[in-house]
Formats: C-alpha cells, sequence, structure tokens
C-alpha cells in the first residue's frame, strides 16, 4: 500500500518489480518502517533491515513464477524474457545497493539504541553469596 501511494499506476506485486522502480521501493520501506528525515532515525530498524531481505525473496519467487510460466488470475505479461530479466536486474540491484540506501542507516540506528541501555551487573553481595554458596557444596 504504501508502494501503491507512491506509484499509483501499481495493480500488481508483478508491476512493481522493475528495476526504475527501485527507489520508489527505497521510499515505500522508509514509510513502513517509520523513517524520520529530519532526525533520520527508524522507528522500527529492524523492520527496514528486513525489507529488503524480504524483497530478495519475492524477486526469487516472482522469477520462478515467471520461470515455470506460472497461470496466475489478473496477472499477465506479454514478454516472459523481458519480464525475467526485469526481476533479476531489480534483484542485484537490491542486492548491491539496498545496503547503501537503506540498511546501513538502519543498522546504526539499531546500534545506537543499543547505547542507551544501561547493562545490570550482579552486585557484589550477590556474588559473594554464589561463591559462599559453591563453597559449602564443595566440602
Amino acid at each position: 500500500m504504501a508502494l501503491k501511494s507512491i506509484e499509483n499506476k501499481i495493480t500488481t506485486i508483478f508491476d512493481a518489480l522493475k528495476p526504475e522502480l527501485f527507489s520508489s521501493l527505497v521510499s515505500a520501506a522508509k514509510i513502513i518502517s517509520g523513517f524520520d528525515i529530519e532526525t533520520k532515525c527508524f522507528k522500527a530498524p529492524s523492520l527496514a533491515l528486513h525489507m529488503g531481505t524480504n524483497l530478495k525473496i519475492l524477486c526469487d519467487v516472482a522469477l520462478k513464477v515467471v520461470i515455470e510460466n506460472k497461470n496466475i488470475p489478473n496477472i499477465t505479461w506479454d514478454d516472459k524474457q523481458g519480464k525475467k530479466m526485469e526481476i533479476k536486474e531489480l534483484s542485484k540491484l537490491i542486492s548491491g545497493h539496498w545496503c547503501n540506501e537503506l540498511s546501513s542507516l538502519a543498522l546504526k540506528n539499531l546500534k545506537e539504541k543499543q547505547w542507551g541501555k544501561p547493562t545490570e551487573l550482579s552486585l557484589t553481595s550477590d556474588i559473594s553469596a554464589l561463591q559462599t554458596y559453591c563453597n559449602n557444596m564443595i566440602v
């Protein structure tokens, strides 16, 4: 739905699997994962990371459907070779450039969120009690 809001001519998922729509796919992923342009932060950075993987899987499945010439209602393509090339080229763009466009920033956001979480350490009294217990068990 996010992609449809950017590219209103898309009616099926196969319409979206074109290399010229790569930047629109990136924009849609930013919308879905809650990217804030001003702070350059994601509300859901892990979702942004997974979107690239999911798109690659989608390309693989779509390529299989085209190669096997599956009959899917409301989905047709005139040029089977052309559709295969489009899907392969989009998959290459995702593999080669998704990281630059989205993943690296999302990963940075995830790491920064981890910095803010304090690490809880055991109390000295708890460690002493454990050591005493272990010593008593040994004897």
